[in-house]
């Protein structure tokens, strides 16, 4: 179903006056609005002038409609998911155009007038063919852009007039081409806080981007990346770091100077147990699972103070030091699929958590001192080895979610009483 939405002072497509047939352009139909109330009827006025938005998505259109290429005001369309292979020389007319979405198409030819769109801010070429390659000089005409995705385009580099041309640019969207390397004119994107650069082919992390000083967000996960450079704590502004499935053994002493970091992905990497080195003391969110860990790096104790969500998935795990109960603060903790045998009674100190994940533990039964987490509200326990149904869990006035069921040890054949103790939430 299309959108379209007018703008008039203070009133909003759906509180527009309609008239009982809209006319239709190019097979689009377009409501009739009322602009002044105390106008005559006679004066209602199509929206062909006054539209500002349009979403055409998931239409089944193979070119841009001429209807919309008349839309002088429009400032936001939406054109992902259909089958166009063109981008016309018509789009020229749409001199107001703020925001493009023109991602997952066949779009073989851009014309040279799309680079007269002077407004456009935020743009989205992504999973595209472009046979021909990335107009470069059509693209570096946009210069007011400041977001531009390029997503899944087989680009093998980014060229460098983009980097000199596009100076507002505060987001870059690279993620799933075929980069190894980035010029060393990414250094003049200023104002960049964003850049994604997850499924490329990156075996280093590449310096330029740690003088990139408004970065807030760097996604480099799936990539093969086998070290971080000491210059990454230039990166004061960083907040998010995805990094992801690279080949990673250590992280550096550098880290801990990136003060802003609240979110670290290390998942899937060679980390072991004193690989991961000082951490931010901001850190809010981190991931090491699915690493070799085998025991809890010394260095996550040390950000107990801001630490919340903490994913330890498939870390090979055989117990958890006392220094856990130190994380008062943790709200997610993810231990399934380990070897831990036994439920770690120090986590029923954490009475903030409010998820906890024992999935595929081996764990055989649960002590009484769980009735301590009394903001528990989703409880994994499912894959297990219990012998009966572990009734401490009825103790956890909070739960909301309990996931219980295993391939192991005794099947359970009833419920015990005290589960009605667990009132049952909509």
């Amino acid at each position: 179903m299309s959108h379209i939405i007018s703008k008039t002072t203070n009133v909003k497509f759906s509180e527009a006056l309609i008239t009982p047939k809209a006319p239709s352009y190019q097979g689009i139909e377009l409501p009739w609005i009322k602009g002044n109330a105390e106008l005559a009827p006679d004066s209602w006025k199509p929206l062909t002038e006054r539209v500002f938005f349009v979403d055409l998505a998931k239409s089944g259109l193979q070119t841009i409609p001429c209807a919309v290429l008349q839309l002088q005001d429009l400032e936001e369309l939406h054109l992902e998911k259909n089958e166009i292979l063109e981008i016309p020389p018509e789009i020229r007319y749409l001199k107001n155009l703020k925001i493009l979405y023109v991602n997952n198409n066949k779009i073989n030819i851009i014309s040279k007038e799309f680079g007269e769109l002077t407004q456009l801010q935020s743009l989205d070429l992504s999973e595209n063919p472009l046979t021909e390659g990335l107009p470069t000089q059509i693209v570096c005409r946009l210069q007011a852009l400041r977001e531009l995705r390029l997503y899944d385009m087989n680009l093998t580099e980014l060229p460098a007039e983009i980097c000199k041309m596009l100076l507002h640019l505060e987001l870059l969207g690279l993620s799933g081409n075929e980069f190894a390397v980035l010029p060393w004119e990414i250094i003049s994107l200023r104002n960049l806080k964003e850049i994604y650069l997850q499924r490329n082919k990156f075996c280093l992390l590449p310096v330029y981007l740690c003088q990139l000083c408004s970065l807030e967000i760097l996604d480099m996960g799936q990539n093969a990346l086998e070290y971080l450079p000491d210059e990454i704590r230039s990166l004061q502004k960083l907040k998010h770091l995805y990094l992801a499935y690279n080949n990673l053994r250590a992280t550096p002493e550098a880290l801990h100077d990136c003060i802003s970091l609240r979110v670290l992905d290390l998942t899937g990497n060679q980390l072991y147990e004193n690989k991961v080195n000082s951490l931010p003391k901001g850190i809010a969110e981190l991931s090491v699972s699915n690493n070799q860990l085998c025991t809890i790096p010394p260095s996550i104790p040390t950000v107990a103070s801001a630490l919340q969500l903490l994913y330890l998935k498939n870390t090979q795990l055989k117990k958890l030091p006392s220094a856990i109960y130190c994380l008062k603060g943790l709200r997610i903790l993810d231990l399934s699929q380990n070897r831990l045998r036994h439920f770690p009674k120090h986590i029923c100190c954490l009475d903030k958590l409010e998820l906890l994940s024992l999935d595929d533990s081996k764990v055989k039964e649960i002590p009484p001192e769980i009735k301590n987490l009394h903001n528990l509200k989703t409880l994994g326990l499912t894959g297990n080895r219990f012998q009966a149904f572990p009734q401490e869990i009825c103790s956890l006035v909070s739960l909301e979610r309990l996931h219980l069921g295993q391939h192991h040890g005794m099947k359970f054949t009833g419920l015990p009483d005290a589960i009605t103790g667990l009132v049952v939430r909509s």
